[in-house]
């Protein structure tokens, strides 16, 4: 709906959270371009290090859907909900956190819109859950998360998008990739917050232990698709 309220002011391009240099900190930095838009769709959210390292540092970024209406005021609202999801974290919470901060952030949404609002306006998710060495994640729509690790880029998840389940179809044998690769809607998302129950939710299994120098990368299609991964793990 168009007089959905506007939750924040926005954002600074680019931002640094840090932790003090020693041996198992994390440290966290945030960089975001409007790029040739007149509004910024994405929204994020990353906790102080410094102040949430006990209880799990939380990194997540909402993508608003660009061609749906108030993409950016639903990110806006995901990306408050996943905050104060994280402020009731208590110390050495970890596993099966993420899973239930997306589905009560979903249900938010959901309510906000109202039934005749959903697939109207919707949003992309990905969030990361970082405690000591080791971290869990959690993605919804074709946004990446990536771990670069020893100058490799490795993606987590898969796109949840018409071309992926397309893909699986000519796997099968029920298409052929001529015909993946030629569908003009094969990059609309089949999956994303706003839609109702949500089709797929990709997460870790298991937490996920990190070395000395990873890095976790949480990053929207209007950098990877502008980018090489090459570029980027530079």
């Amino acid at each position: 709906p168009a007089d959905l309220p506007a939750e924040k002011a926005p954002l600074p391009s680019t931002s640094e959270i840090t932790a003090p240099p020693v041996k198992g900190s994390v440290r966290a930095a945030v960089h975001q371009h409007i790029g040739k838009r007149e509004d910024q769709q994405d929204s994020y959210v990353c906790t102080d290090p410094a102040v949430y390292g006990a209880r799990g540092v939380l990194a997540a970024v909402a993508d608003g859907m660009g061609g749906l209406s108030n993409g950016d005021k639903v990110s806006q609202k995901i990306v408050y909900t996943m905050l104060g999801f994280s402020n009731t974290l208590r110390q050495g919470q970890m596993d099966g956190v993420l899973p239930q901060m997306v589905k009560g952030t979903a249900d938010v949404v959901n309510r906000m819109l109202g039934s005749d609002g959903l697939y109207k306006s919707g949003s992309t998710l990905m969030a990361v859950l970082v405690r000591g060495d080791r971290f869990h994640w959690i993605a919804v729509g074709d946004s990446h998360i990536y771990l670069f690790r020893d100058g490799q880029l490795i993606q987590l998840n898969q796109e949840h998008n018409r071309g992926q389940d397309l893909l699986r179809r000519a796997i099968a044998g029920e298409l052929t990739f001529d015909e993946v690769r030629a569908d003009p809607k094969k990059s609309g998302l089949t999956s994303f917050i706003g839609m109702g129950e949500l089709k797929y939710v990709e997460k870790s299994l298991q937490s996920i232990p990190l070395q000395a120098g990873d890095r976790i990368v949480l990053m929207t299609d209007g950098v990877f698709n502008a980018l090489s991964d090459a570029e980027i793990a530079t």
